[in-house]
């Protein structure tokens, strides 16, 4: 065996896992009882809002226009995974509707998955539907179907397309564009 005579770079490793802190500090989470449109939306790292509609105040769903920035749904290991049908041991980063998680609004970071290219300094978008975060040039528009997060923006890496980085949450009371 000879010793390896190059460095190899892996530019694209994971760096953390999908909706765990990955800064140390201040941070502020909430319960709720999550409520999508669709279980499958209920990913860790994704974004929820408020569920319109009275009598509605402890549920949050995956996306969606509702009526305030519920939070990122963070900190996985807090939770039982009940796997897939048919296999109970399978891994996965969804929680079923009705299961009650926690939702961080402020925090220096935590680890998620953009659905695109992401530098240091974007802003950060959920899909309305989804709930699944994409990068945003500072000063431009979301698009169509998209909603920002007011004083949420990527740190400490760039990264491409679905992979994990690192968002900030700065807390400002009213954390939707437009709302």
């Amino acid at each position: 065996m000879t010793f390896q005579a190059a460095d190899k770079v892996y530019e694209s490793q994971v760096i953390g896992y999908v909706g765990n802190r990955a800064i140390e500090g201040p941070t502020f989470a909430q319960p709720k009882a999550l409520n999508s449109a669709d279980a499958a939306y209920n990913v860790f790292g994704s974004a929820f809002t408020q569920t319109a509609g009275a009598g509605n105040d402890g549920y949050a769903e995956a996306g969606g226009a509702g009526v305030s920035f519920a939070g990122i749904l963070w900190n996985p290991k807090e939770h039982s995974s009940f796997g897939a049908a048919g296999n109970p041991l399978a891994d996965t980063i969804t929680l079923p509707n009705e299961s009650t998680a926690g939702l961080v609004l402020q925090t220096p970071g935590v680890f998620v998955t953009f659905s695109t290219a992401a530098n240091i300094g974007d802003g950060v978008v959920f899909d309305d539907t989804t709930g699944a975060l994409a990068a945003i040039a500072p000063g431009a528009l979301p698009a169509v179907g998209q909603t920002q997060i007011i004083g949420a923006s990527v740190v400490r890496c760039n990264v491409l397309a679905d992979e994990v980085g690192i968002i900030q949450l700065t807390g400002s009371t009213d954390m939707l564009a437009g709302v």
